[in-house]
């Protein structure tokens, strides 16, 4: 695996059992940080959203606001 300065997840978690989507969200944040990439990471979740992000923006009617 080639180590990326942007990494572009789309709901990497949706389709996950509840257990491990909730083991992921405590592990994602730790790896997003050690990776030293910026993630772009898209989700209808809100509660995700802002679990894991550290900047957040919502996408309304085709813009980023």
């Amino acid at each position: 695996v080639k180590e990326s300065d942007l990494v572009l997840l789309d709901e990497p978690l949706a389709n996950l059992d509840y257990k491990l989507r909730e083991e992921l969200r405590e592990e994602l944040p730790k790896l997003f940080r050690d990776s030293g990439a910026t993630v772009v990471y898209a989700t209808t979740e809100p509660a995700e959203a802002l679990l894991l992000g550290g900047c957040t923006a919502t996408l309304h009617q085709g813009r980023i606001t």
